[in-house]
């Protein structure tokens, strides 16, 4: 959001007929008072507009906790929270769980992080702004809320960038099952200035074969964050970083 700070210049100058006088005049006299006066109930006017106005948009956009730092090294710090495989601690979100996170993810897309954080309160996520301090850039993040510094669902966690360049999503649907795929998306999502950046919360096989298969379960988290995100018509575009192994894609 632009922020315009407006200046009043002190009483300089009088108009006199056609011409223009750049004497000062007298600090109490009669006129300089009056038009002080109309100069501070037109300020004052102005000002009480003015935070109308921003308050206006604050219900939009409420207020919520600021964090700085690098962004790929956040993702880093994401990865090392996601459950494992054969770990069975992932939770499959129930139909109203889903409901609620299609809602929060329809919310922080378009910038209400009012609404978004009142919808994330419910669902044990938070919404954060994290300003990455290698680009300058800032973005609205989704993370879930820690319980003695572990997850507690592992349904993921998601970034929006406001001032994208790039109309895409840059997923990460196997974190841990493909090597390095949080890292060359952390990045690419970083340098592409892309728009939204989504990330699993669990292992591929975390609670058995494909348990939190996140690219083909259309029941997940991820699945309906990148829905809403893509929108009804498919306009944003949609990068997914996979990780292949080269005795199978050997003309890779």
């Amino acid at each position: 959001m632009k922020t315009r700070v407006i200046k009043f210049n002190s009483l300089r100058r009088h108009e006199w007929g056609s011409a223009t006088s750049t004497r000062r005049l007298p600090a109490g006299s009669r006129f300089v008072r009056r038009f002080q006066r109309i100069h501070s109930l037109v300020a004052a006017a102005f000002l009480c507009f003015l935070g109308a106005e921003i308050g206006t948009a604050q219900v939009h956009g409420a207020a919520v906790p600021l964090e700085a730092g690098d962004f790929v090294e956040e993702v880093t710090r994401l990865k090392d929270l996601v459950f494992e495989s054969g770990s069975d601690l992932y939770v499959a979100p129930s139909l109203q769980e889903q409901t609620d996170f299609r809602a929060l993810a329809d919310a922080i897309w378009v910038g209400d992080t009012g609404g978004a954080q009142s919808l994330a309160d419910g669902l044990g996520y938070e919404v954060l702004e994290f300003v990455d301090n290698v680009s300058g850039s800032a973005y609205y993040g989704i993370r879930e809320v820690l319980t003695n510094g572990v997850q507690t669902k592992g349904w993921g966690s998601y970034f929006v960038n406001p001032s994208f360049e790039a109309d895409a999503l840059v997923e990460v649907p196997h974190v841990l099952w493909d090597t390095n795929s949080w890292d060359v998306g952390a990045k690419s999502f970083r340098d592409a200035r892309a728009r939204g950046f989504l990330m699993a919360g669990a292992h591929r096989n975390a609670n058995g074969k494909n348990t939190a298969d996140v690219a083909h379960i259309d029941t997940s988290i991820f699945h309906h964050v990148h829905e809403s995100w893509v929108g009804s018509s498919s306009a944003t575009d949609a990068w997914q970083i996979h990780g292949f192994d080269l005795d199978k894609h050997a003309s890779f």
